[in-house]
């Protein structure tokens, strides 16, 4: 008569390794976390989340120049991305309801929290947006998507030659506060500033503005000034100078009013880089 065999201990129920990776998909280290790696799911998620932070600032910053860092900061982000996807095909034991609400839960919160924190904390740092005309054209052109430094001028003080943004709603209410125009300062504050018709005087003398574009040969030029900037002031002019609206009209700009230096162009791709300045 032989022995009986010893019963065998049941093995635990899992789901299928890929269920691990979808998770991953949807929230970074989902797939280690649930699978009883625990820490492992906690460093993926955090190295990921700041990881990308510091992607965006490489891409957006002015003192970062033209768009090749930003572009390998990508790279970087998605081979590290990819790395955390391989290691969560992993089995991960039969999650009950509750857990998978649980799941869905955290989805939607990490879904709606970029919108309610961009505002808050990212909006301070940068902003993109869409150029509404042509007033800064050749260098920037309406419809080209740019991203503005809003922290430059935090450690620097506005330079002759840089393209600032402005909220035009400051200066006129026929603009709504939303609305961000560009210019260029071509006058610092103290600074006496005249225009006789095409020219642009500074400190009595002339400015060669390599830059600046008349795209009406009939148009008439009116003279300006003479005019002393105050202290924390400063004239702003478009490029496209009979197609822009600036101090010419509003007056000299506070440096309160000030948004942020244009740092990049991004879209169209063949226009997409830094936007070099031209000191005076």
């Amino acid at each position: 008569m032989t022995d009986a065999q010893p019963p065998q201990a049941a093995l635990p129920k899992t789901h299928s390794p890929w269920i691990g990776v979808i998770l991953s998909l949807l929230i970074p280290g989902a797939g280690q976390f649930l699978s009883g790696s625990r820490a492992v799911g906690i460093k993926w998620f955090i190295s990921l989340s700041v990881l990308n932070l510091f992607v965006v600032w490489l891409c957006a910053s002015s003192w970062i120049p033209g768009l090749l860092p930003g572009l390998s900061g990508i790279a970087v982000f998605l081979a590290a991305w990819l790395a955390m996807l391989r290691n969560s095909y992993r089995a991960i034991p039969r999650l009950k309801i509750s857990a998978w609400l649980i799941l869905v839960l955290v989805v939607v919160i990490l879904a709606i929290l970029p919108e309610v924190k961009i505002p808050t904390w990212l909006l301070p740092f940068f902003q993109a947006f869409k150029v509404p005309t042509d007033s800064m054209a050749p260098t920037v052109l309406a419809g080209d998507r740019v991203l503005v430094d809003k922290c430059y001028y935090w450690f620097a003080k506005p330079r002759l030659g840089d393209i600032v943004a402005v909220q035009m709603g400051a200066f006129s209410p026929e603009y709504p506060q939303s609305v961000i125009y560009l210019k260029r300062i071509v006058g610092m504050p103290g600074d006496k500033i005249e225009i006789f018709g095409r020219t642009l005087h500074r400190n009595e003398g002339s400015v060669n503005e390599t830059f600046a574009r008349y795209s009406d040969p009939d148009s008439i030029h009116e003279h300006y000034g003479p005019f002393t900037l105050p202290q924390d002031h400063y004239f702003l002019m478009g490029d496209n100078r009979d197609k822009s609206r600036d101090s010419r009209w509003w007056g000299p700009v506070h440096q309160s009013r000030i948004v942020g230096r244009l740092s990049k162009n991004y879209w169209p791709l063949y226009r997409a880089g830094l936007v070099h300045e031209s000191t005076h």
